[in-house]
This record gives C-alpha cells, sequence and structure tokens, in this order.
C-alpha cells in the first residue's frame, strides 16, 4: 500500500513553489560526486586548454609521468655525504738536551767543597758532642770572657741556655736570624766590634768570638742603666737602685731592645712609678720579654748552685 504523506498539501505545494518545485528527473550531465572532486590519479584530471597564441611547448622533459601527467612533487638533492679531510698522523717535537756544557735539573753543580769536622779549633765548642760536654767547654769560655768583662759567668751560662741550649750553630726561627750561642745580631755584633775598636771578622758561629761579644753586649747594657742615658732615638734611659734591678733590665734589654726597655721606662714615670724598680717597669714590657727575664734568672740560680758545690 503506497502512503501519500503530503497529502492534501502537495497542490498547495505546487501553486507556491511553480515549475521549480516540481520533480524533474537527473539527467546524466549533472555532475556526481565522482565527476566534482575527480580521480585520484593525477592523469585523470582535465588538463587546462593551451591558448594557440603562445608558442608551442617543449617535447615532453623528465618532469612529467610517464603517462604525461604532470608531478605532484618532486626533488633534485643529492643524499647527505660526510666530507672530512684525510688525517695524518700529528708529530710532537721533544726538546732534547744540548752537550755544550748545559747541566740539568738533576745533575746539580758543585760549587764549593768544605770539609767540617766534629771539632773545630776556632769554635772552642764541639758541634756534636754531648750537651753536658758542650756545657762544660761553653762554661769555659764564658768564666774566661766574664772575668775580663766584669760579669757574672752564672748570668752568661744563663743567657746562653735559654738563647741557644748550647748549641755554637742556632740560628734563630722569628725572622731575625739571630746566630750563635749568644744569639747576636748581624748589626748588633759588628755595633759591637766597632764600639770596642776591636779588628776581628765577625764570624757568627765561632764560639770564642761569639761568647766575648755576647758577655761585652751585656756588660754594656750593665753600664747603660747605671745613669741616666738619652739614647739615638731620644728616649731617656734611668739608673736602676739596686744590683738585683740592674742585671734585670739588662737582661730585659739584652731580649727586646734598649729602646724598647726605655721606653717602658717613660711609660711607668708617666704612671707615677718608679722606673728603677724592674717590677714597675715590667708590666709595660711585651710578655715575652718578661717571661724571658724569669727564665734566665731561673737558669742563674741553677748554675750558681752548682757553681758553688764545685
Amino acid at each position: 500500500m503506497k502512503v501519500d504523506f503530503s497529502g492534501a498539501a502537495s497542490a498547495l505545494q505546487k501553486l507556491m513553489m511553480g515549475p521549480a518545485a516540481e520533480s524533474k528527473p537527473r539527467t546524466s550531465t549533472e555532475s556526481n560526486f565522482s565527476t566534482l572532486l575527480g580521480d585520484l590519479r593525477p592523469n585523470s584530471l582535465k588538463k587546462p586548454e593551451i591558448n594557440s597564441s603562445l608558442p608551442p611547448s617543449s617535447p615532453p622533459t623528465n618532469d612529467q609521468t610517464p603517462d604525461g601527467g604532470i608531478p605532484l612533487a618532486r626533488y633534485s638533492f643529492e643524499s647527505p655525504s660526510f666530507s672530512t679531510s684525510a688525517l695524518s698522523p700529528s708529530s710532537v717535537t721533544l726538546p732534547t738536551l744540548e752537550e755544550n756544557g748545559t747541566v740539568g735539573v738533576k745533575s746539580p753543580t758543585l760549587l764549593s767543597v768544605k770539609r767540617l769536622s766534629a771539632t773545630d779549633s776556632s769554635a772552642g765548642v764541639e758541634v756534636h758532642a754531648p750537651k753536658r760536654e758542650r756545657v762544660e767547654q761553653v762554661e769555659k769560655l764564658v768564666q774566661a770572657a766574664g772575668e775580663q768583662h766584669g760579669i757574672d759567668p752564672s748570668l752568661g751560662m744563663a743567657v746562653v741556655s735559654v738563647e741557644s741550649a748550647f748549641n755554637p750553630k742556632a740560628v734563630s726561627s722569628d725572622g731575625h736570624f739571630s746566630k750563635g750561642l749568644f744569639q747576636l745580631l748581624d748589626s748588633t755584633a759588628k755595633t759591637i766590634i766597632e764600639r770596642d775598636g776591636l779588628n776581628n771578622q765577625y764570624v757568627p758561629y765561632e764560639s770564642v768570638q761569639n761568647v766575648d761579644l755576647g758577655v761585652r753586649y751585656l756588660r754594656y747594657l750593665h753600664e747603660l742603666f747605671t745613669k741616666e742615658t738619652t739614647l739615638s732615638n731620644g728616649m731617656k734611659v734611668h739608673p736602676t737602685a739596686n744590683s738585683t734591678d740592674l742585671e734585670k733590665l739588662a737582661v730585659a734589654a739584652f731580649n727586646a731592645g734598649e729602646g724598647r726597655v726605655a721606653a717602658s721606662q717613660s711609660a711607668a714615670v708617666k704612671a707615677g712609678e718608679d722606673p728603677s724598680q724592674f717590677a714597675d717597669v715590667a708590666r709595660y714590657l711585651p710578655e715575652s720579654t718578661q717571661e724571658y727575664v724569669l727564665k734566665v734568672m731561673k737558669e742563674k740560680e741553677q748554675f750558681s748552685l752548682s757553681s758553688d758545690t764545685e
């Protein structure tokens, strides 16, 4: 059974739409989906008409497909490749040692030769002898120098003990390079030689000379603090009250220098204290110098006792 859904409305539709509403069979000339989109193959597309006014086309080239169609894409570049230069073995030129007298690092040149012996006659002290023997040898030198210059030998031995521990080759490690048994500075030793009119050449490690100069310096410091004196730097030296303070001030000056002790005496005066008393001056001295004086005084007592028992 056929059902007409338009029904009575079909007549009205024809009046409103006119001929356009009349159904007309589709002819074969109308484009269908296949005609509009064309074939997927390139050669199936309709070629454009060629204008006869243009010059004739050139014969087919390789740009065309075998069937005469136009290719969709084309490339004409070479395949990538790596281009490297030929590698040649590198050569390293090693330095060579000349044979014209040049000496290498591991071949030291001998500059001078000096024979050393355990006992040096000019030194008077056996460097490599046991300490007890060295102490006895130094004691003989200090005894002789002390009697000559008026210094207690026990004080001289105490200074040597604290300064060098009886090592005639000792050199200080404080940067001043004091040398020998009494650890004299080169400048101090040369000043003593010039002041006392000595003609000897200064040899720091010659024990006889070092002891003589060390005791001479102690004698000079004792005389310095026995009377009021003005030093070359303008500092004033005050005389001490007694032999004990004199000895301590001289030892302090041997360690810190006469100018430093004179400055400490001036500081004591400004503070209203007695510059002739070592106890009042000591507090203005460096702590290392205070300790040095205590060590020397303690060593002096030991050498005094040992000399009394002999």
